[in-house]
């Protein structure tokens, strides 16, 4: 590390927008305070007209990727409801439309999303994967379930092999 900080910048201080998640994520991509892009704490997404740096850095020829959370939407569904069944894709007034909700857990984990939509905020393509341990979803939850189905079987909190520890969503 020491000759990583020689060789590059070494900040003694440094500052987040908002400590909250998806307030300090949608300040990075933007730019932005959260004042200014709207995202005042979690659960509110970030609007997608909003110009991003993902999308400058496109537009100047770049190929923009991300690999992991994003969390620039909300993991919930309104009005508390988190039932893929319940969701109704022709986007009917009465229920909510999937593509309106791309980082809804209930859709990954109901297999109503498979990838995020192209372009996400500037990004050309994504590999996703939303929330924490033992409630991760998106692609790479569905690709160790293809692959590997005994380890994301212990993703469960309820797993006999999980000895849950005192912090949320921690296991030996």
């Amino acid at each position: 590390m020491d000759a990583l900080a020689e060789q590059g910048v070494a900040l003694s201080c440094a500052y987040v927008a908002n400590p909250l998640c998806m307030p300090a994520r949608a300040s990075l991509f933007t730019g932005l305070t959260p004042r200014d892009h709207g995202v005042r704490t979690n659960g509110i997404p970030l609007d997608p007209s909003l110009p991003t740096l993902p999308g400058a850095l496109r537009d100047a020829g770049y190929r923009t990727h991300a690999v992991g959370k994003l969390h620039l939407h909300t993991y919930d569904l309104p009005n508390g409801t988190d039932v893929a069944a319940e969701i109704d894709s022709a986007g009917d007034a009465d229920v909510v439309a999937p593509e309106e909700f791309p980082e809804a857990q209930s859709l990954w984990n109901g297999g109503r999303h498979r990838a995020l939509p192209e372009p996400y905020y500037g990004l050309e393509t994504a590999d996703f994967t939303g929330g924490h341990v033992s409630w991760i979803f998106g692609e790479y939850r569905q690709w160790l379930e293809g692959e590997h189905p005994d380890v994301a079987a212990r993703l469960r909190e309820d797993h006999p092999d999980n000895d849950p520890r005192p912090a949320p969503q921690t296991f030996d």
